[in-house]
């Protein structure tokens, strides 16, 4: 009796346990379906990405050409339709704040409170990561270092710094390097971009090419 007791505990304690690992595969499948409908704002299908490290002695000039010239070089590869490069990539945790960002009308101490990402890109990096253009365009040869410096920013961005208007077209005093607030002339709005993780809630950010970044820092 005490044999048969145990067995039938056994059967019981066993069953208890395929009943809760169903049930834990049945969640972790229904979150996993879940995450895979989240628009994550970028497709990375056939993207190739990796990452590039540079020596300590390299100079801020000395990076920038060569990331212009391997820029230069993929493009050029057979089989190749978008290339860009990127400060900190997708999957990166990242927390860049550079200064304050001031629509017209609006003062630099109404706007302090704001934290928006600043993202520091090539042209072509957008289109690489197939982020959704809404509105205006992307980055391109136009925007050379010594060329009126421009932005791209985020759904989000425009509706904190725009509201419902326009943000194209329109410009955004960034107070950054002086005091005296730089100009930049917003060409484009994109989709909210998950950097980091799809249960992350999206960010209002900034893209800024990277020669022009570079161009305004040794200006000041």
């Amino acid at each position: 009796h005490a044999e048969s007791r145990i067995r039938t505990v056994l059967v019981v304690a066993q069953l208890v346990m395929a009943t809760i690992l169903l049930v834990s595969a049945g969640l972790l499948a229904n979150s996993f379906i879940k995450l895979s409908r989240v628009n994550n704002g970028y497709d990375p299908s056939q993207v190739l990405a990796f990452n590039l490290l540079f020596p300590d002695q390299y100079s801020i000039g000395r990076k920038a050409e060569t990331i212009d010239r391997l820029l230069t070089r993929f493009r050029n590869s057979a089989g190749v339709r978008s290339v860009g490069f990127s400060r900190h990539g997708l999957l990166m945790r990242e927390e860049l704040f550079l200064g304050d960002w001031v629509p017209p009308g609006r003062s630099r101490e109404e706007m302090r409170s704001l934290r928006t990402r600043v993202r520091s890109v090539s042209d072509g990096y957008l289109t690489a990561m197939g982020v959704p253009l809404l509105e205006g365009r992307y980055f391109d040869a136009r925007d050379y270092a010594r060329a009126q410096p421009v932005v791209v920013i985020s759904r989000s961005a425009a509706r904190q710094y725009f509201g419902a208007e326009s943000p194209v077209g329109r410009a955004l005093d960034w107070y950054f390097i002086e005091q005296q607030g730089q100009p930049v002339t917003v060409i484009g709005v994109v989709e909210d971009i998950r950097q980091e993780s799809p249960t992350d809630e999206v960010f209002p950010e900034i893209f800024v090419d990277y020669r022009q970044l570079l161009s305004l820092m040794n200006r000041g």
